[in-house]
């Protein structure tokens, strides 16, 4: 799961429930910003690398 750090439109509150009901594997990062920061600039680099990170890291295969 990728959360921004100052998500005003989700809020903590329902990441942190979201990501404790989910079924491992799991992983979360927060990104520095709100909501849609996860699409341009600092947060987006933080997010595509998250993303591309566990992609790899549980689906391929060795």
């Amino acid at each position: 799961m990728i959360a921004g750090s100052e998500d005003g439109l989700t809020g903590g509150n329902l990441a942190a429930v979201a990501y404790s009901s989910a079924a491992e594997p799991k992983d979360i990062v927060f990104l520095p910003g709100g909501h849609f920061d996860a699409y341009t600039g600092r947060g987006f680099t933080v997010a595509s690398q998250a993303a591309r990170d566990w992609f790899v890291r549980h689906l391929m295969t060795p």
